[in-house]
């Protein structure tokens, strides 16, 4: 007889809306201004913040209908089903390939954030490592309790 049952590990919508705000906040509100305002010569950096911002929101929107209507499936597999299987396969490449991108950035300016206020001394490498090395440890164990981790952290933003 078993006495210890395995949490379920369900990331609702909440979860999910806080590591998106998170992410966002840690990234485009405390960079990307500065950086924006050091590469543009006039007031026009805030038209690509925007712009860019909403074209992401109208992306990620339409993602998330089509993953919706197909519950429990990869995105492989209601890619097959909309698609023939090798352009499929060619947009599961190309968005491995975005998220990758994507990812890299974030862990560089996050590096660079915590070197400049945190980390002065420390090599800006070993400062992606740390970082990278501890993304790989808690993606290893529950991704449930990442989620959860987002919202423990999230009223000090």
């Amino acid at each position: 007889m078993t006495l210890y049952k395995e949490p379920k590990e369900f990331i609702n919508d909440k979860d999910i809306m806080f590591a998106v705000a998170s992410n966002i906040a840690s990234i485009t509100i405390l960079f990307l201004p500065r950086h924006i305002a050091e590469n543009t010569v006039s007031a026009d950096g805030w038209l690509t913040i925007l712009l860019g911002g909403l074209i992401a929101i109208v992306l990620a929107w339409f993602l998330a209908k089509i993953a919706s209507s197909f519950p429990n499936q990869s995105f492989l597999s209601f890619a097959s089903y909309l698609v023939s299987k090798p352009v499929a396969t060619m947009l599961s490449i190309v968005f491995i390939i975005q998220y990758i991108a994507i990812s890299s950035f974030q862990i560089r300016e996050i590096a660079t954030l915590s070197h400049e206020y945190l980390f002065d001394r420390t090599p800006l490498e070993v400062v992606c490592l740390a970082f990278i090395l501890v993304v790989i440890y808690a993606a290893s164990g529950s991704r449930a309790a990442i989620f959860r981790l987002n919202i423990l952290f999230f009223p000090l933003l």
